[in-house]
């Protein structure tokens, strides 16, 4: 049985959450460089089906790249377990507050494209709130993919006691920004929705 069982622990490995922490921060960097360009856009009724399309498109390539993350994290925690140190904590809560101004943005633009809905073309508009549709999914499939990171790295640590008190605090302020994304989301579907309603589109 001694023997099985040092078979067993020699086929899982340590990693250490530091090997993440590049690739999360380089995240969290690059999306509020985006959030940051997509807030100085002023939509107007006549590029606004471009413009929109422009925005969703970047934020769907985020939105991938975040996933890739989360794939290889996933493939990793198969074969390790994680001793995590608290910059990858810190890491973590960044790119949940880089996401919840990523999701203000898209509420932003659903109010703004709202607001000169009636004066833009039924065919820029439909197009437009189309894309606002998207790149509100993706915003809230990044933010679930993150969620599930952390709770990943967090569920594979093997050094939990150690960092008790950080990773609780992580958790509530990750509850807390992943709660706001989601109000945020929701709300520019539904003024997307009642767009297409109220326009007949």
């Amino acid at each position: 049985i001694l023997t099985t069982q040092q078979n067993m622990l020699s086929l899982v490995s340590v990693a250490d959450s530091t090997t993440y922490n590049l690739d999360i921060q380089t995240l969290v960097n690059d999306g509020n460089l985006l959030a940051a360009r997509l807030a100085t856009v002023v939509l107007n009724p006549f590029s606004l089906r471009t413009q929109m399309k422009n925005a969703a498109d970047d934020v769907a390539a985020f939105a991938a790249r975040v996933q890739m993350l989360n794939c290889a994290i996933n493939t990793d925690s198969t074969a390790s377990t994680f001793y995590i140190n608290q910059n990858t904590l810190l890491t973590l809560g960044n790119m949940n507050i880089m996401l919840n101004s990523l999701s203000t943005v898209a509420q932003a633009y659903s109010v703004a494209i709202n607001g000169i809905a009636p004066f833009t073309s039924k065919n820029n508009l439909r197009y437009a709130t189309r894309s606002l549709l998207s790149l509100s999914a993706d915003i809230g499939t990044a933010s679930d993919s993150i969620l599930e990171m952390g709770d990943l790295i967090l569920a594979m640590s093997d050094n939990i006691g150690l960092e008790a008190d950080q990773i609780l605090v992580a958790q509530q302020l990750q509850n807390v920004n992943f709660a706001s994304t989601q109000a945020f989301i929701l709300s520019a579907q539904t003024v997307a929705i009642g767009i297409f309603a109220t326009f007949h589109l």
